[in-house]
């Protein structure tokens, strides 16, 4: 840029997407998203699907914190009950309305007046419901009422021990725990509360399978072998919540279908819904990380499995389809988010911006930019044509591309293209140049990455690495001359972005060789094939 400034097939319900996809010659699972508005839309959207003839009974949680839920997938799954969620005063409105859609009969309140009000219980059976609570003075004292009834509904004397501090293990574990009737007894954060103790003894528990920490933790795992005997005591537990939730996986595939279902790991409401209807369906539950989708072993376990059916419990902020092909896609950038921003545009935008959020220095919105000394082509559309072609050869490798452009008439500023980046939750934003110099002679590629300023120094260190991965491949597979690695300081397209970032000049187009190579199919197919090289290098499964 001459200018430096720049398991069974699930039906549809309320937000659903079914989507078979085909790529590198596997074939995708039939994907099914159950997802609404909000948790209590989502939570209504999965009890359409797994009940669509209605429900005798449900259960009501809390919406706003998991400790009186989530021990109650085995309950529900006993009394063939979906779980809606409710607020402390009153029942939301999309909530009741799915109750009188189930046409349901009794209600079961989880957790006591402080969570769900004694005036919401009294409006309920206002409306002729018979209303339950299980709520005790603290989340243990719930959880044994919970595993109670459990219990006295024909429960197993396997009983799942969680802590009860967080809810990842809970959840991962819900659908088992349904599918076996098991009840869910909490630990607290250094040992078995007088609570658990006492329903252990008092409902002759034989055995205990042990999830998450409390398998890990020293106490909790010397108490648990004294109430019922270290033998019968079943340890399940990862390096993290996700690790634990494929172990679950792992230890009772074969009581699965060939289906998986799949939600956020960093919020409890979608599985602790969706666990029942997992249950129902004698499906796993896989927690997820939204920010960059399933783990390597978690890829690779589900990959070697290849599940027909793939549900998803959530809207697409919780966990979005880019994500998810993390979980089935080959390819060594799936599940990836990359943003592509062909620099430039048909027609300059000289009004000024801030080169960064506040900044009282500026700069255009949008450079005019450079133009082939021999071909005459402006270097907008020729950064154009290489996003294109770059764009193809990185969803071959299964990532999801975003672009700021894809025509030559469009007015984005600088700023406003960082934000699309932003706004994808990118893995990596490539900004794609051409450079200019008033010496013909002048040659060759760089890399432009941010400087270390207040703007940019949540992201300047995989910026940095970034720029030096995709420089190497981009010289290896074009065997242009190399200029480096280059920081920058006054780029609004750097100083407004919050994810890692680079620029790269793909050569000069005031040089006449260049000119030409950076205007043919061939050249531009090695620029592409570089760069996606060094997004597989940097980004990749493989790497």
């Amino acid at each position: 840029m001459r200018c430096r400034s720049s398991a069974l097939l699930f039906a549809v319900a309320l937000v659903l997407a079914m989507i078979p996809v085909q790529t590198a010659g596997a074939i995708a699972p039939q994907i099914t998203r159950l997802g609404g508005a909000d948790r209590y839309a989502t939570a209504v959207a999965i009890a359409k699907k797994g009940w669509p003839s209605g429900a005798d009974t449900v259960l009501l949680a809390y919406g706003a914190n998991y400790p009186d839920a989530v021990a109650a997938t085995p309950l529900a799954a006993l009394n063939n009950a979906p779980i809606l969620l409710t607020q402390t005063a009153s029942t939301p409105k999309v909530t009741l309305d799915e109750i009188k859609a189930l046409k349901v009969k009794n209600i079961i309140l989880l957790g006591g007046a402080s969570v769900i009000s004694s005036a919401q219980r009294t409006a309920l059976q206002n409306q002729g419901y018979t209303v339950t609570r299980y709520g005790g003075a603290n989340r243990y004292a719930t959880a044994q009422l919970i595993a109670n009834a459990v219990e006295a509904a024909g429960g197993s004397k396997a009983a799942v021990l969680v802590t009860g501090v967080n809810y990842p293990d809970a959840l991962s574990m819900g659908s088992v725990a349904g599918m076996n009737k098991m009840p869910v007894i909490f630990s607290t954060a250094t040992g078995l509360p007088a609570e658990t103790k006492a329903f252990i003894s008092q409902n002759k528990i034989s055995k205990i399978v042990s999830v998450g920490y409390t398998a890990s933790n020293a106490t909790i795992k010397s108490q648990t072998q004294a109430a019922v005997g270290a033998s019968n005591v079943t340890y399940i537990t990862g390096a993290d919540r996700y690790a634990t939730s494929l172990n679950i996986i792992k230890r009772y595939q074969s009581i699965f279908i060939d289906s998986l279902a799949v939600a956020t790991g960093v919020d409890y409401p979608d599985a602790l819904a969706g666990g029942v209807l997992a249950a129902k369906m004698k499906c796993p539950l896989l927690l997820i990380y939204p920010a960059s989708g399933a783990s390597p072993v978690q890829r690779s376990y589900v990959l070697s499995r290849s599940p027909s059916t793939l549900c998803v419990f959530g809207g697409m902020a919780a966990l979005s389809d880019a994500r998810l092909k993390s979980l089935y896609l080959p390819g060594a950038l799936a599940g990836k988010i990359i943003a592509l921003d062909p620099g430039h545009q048909a027609k300059a935008d000289t009004s000024l911006e801030p080169i960064g959020p506040g900044a009282s220095e500026q700069k255009p919105k949008v450079a005019g930019g450079t133009s082939g000394v021999v071909t005459h082509i402006p270097e907008s559309q020729t950064v154009l044509q290489i996003g294109l072609a770059l764009r193809t050869k990185l969803e071959a490798q299964g990532a999801t591309v975003v672009m700021t452009r894809t025509s030559q008439d469009v007015n984005i500023s600088n700023s406003a293209r960082a934000a699309v980046a932003n706004s994808a939750g990118a893995d990596l934003f490539i900004r794609l140049h051409c450079d200019g110099s008033s010496d013909s002679s002048t040659q060759g590629i760089s890399m432009l990455v941010p400087a270390n300023n207040a703007w940019t120094n949540p992201i300047y260190a995989r910026s940095r690495s970034a720029g030096e991965v995709l420089q190497k491949a981009v010289i290896a597979a074009t065997g242009a001359s190399d200029r480096g690695v280059v920081t920058r300081s006054d780029l609004a397209g750097f100083n407004y972005c919050q994810v890692p970032a680079v620029l790269i000049e793909m050569g000069f187009m005031t040089n006449p060789a260049e000119d030409r190579a950076l205007n043919s199919s061939a050249y531009q197919a090695k620029l592409a094939s570089g760069l996606t090289q060094g997004c597989v290098n940097w980004l990749g499964w493989s790497k």
